[in-house]
């Protein structure tokens, strides 16, 4: 999944989510045992790599908000939405923080 913000019909930002559920891929992919790999790209580039700080055989306990809180912070606006077929460029932005000031 690529999500890309553009300026001009250029991307001036870009997230990758790749998701797995081994390490063992073939073709072979550099993958972290858990968290996020960071890359800027840039005058300063700079890649980070941010580990879960939870032992492997806890993430099961832990991971599970990390995919449901944005579909469960977004229910109030799904709710409130007018009725049809609506994709998330029809809704307010969801945060963690609750309503983005955008939303108003």
């Amino acid at each position: 999944m690529v999500y890309a913000g553009q300026h001009a019909g250029v991307d001036v930002v870009r997230i990758t989510y790749c998701w797995y559920l081994t390490p063992d891929l073939d073709p072979a992919w550099p993958v972290g045992e858990t968290g996020w790999r960071v890359r800027v790209h840039g005058d300063a580039p700079l890649e980070v790599a941010m580990p879960f700080p939870i032992p492997v055989d806890d993430l099961a306990d832990f991971t599970p908000g990390y995919t449901a809180n944005p579909p469960v912070n977004a229910i109030p606006y799904v709710v409130a939405a007018r009725p049809g077929i609506l994709d998330a460029v029809d809704l307010p932005p969801v945060t963690p923080a609750g309503p983005s000031p955008t939303a108003a």
